[in-house]
């Protein structure tokens, strides 16, 4: 029993660390530095994130954008990622 809480609790650890985290300082005005792997195209159409921005004090995770101007500027930029 040993042995098999090892291998899980390493796993556990790996899949947490493949989320990315981007710092910006000013959100949206910086949001063009977040590169367009941070972001997927949700199935309502939305734009979510893949890991977390920090903007300056503040983390965020798990945002959705959909008609708004920050959506409209990660759409611009990374339109061909975000098929």
């Amino acid at each position: 029993m040993r042995y098999l809480m090892v291998p899980l609790s390493f796993l556990a650890i790996s899949e947490a660390s493949a989320q990315q985290t981007y710092t910006i300082q000013n959100w949206p005005s910086e949001l063009d530095r977040v590169p367009c792997e941070a972001w997927k195209r949700n199935p309502d159409g939305s734009i979510g994130q893949t890991g977390t921005i920090i903007v300056g004090r503040t983390k965020m995770s798990g945002k959705s954008l959909k008609n708004t101007v920050e959506a409209g500027m990660i759409e611009k930029k990374c339109s061909a990622v975000l098929k």
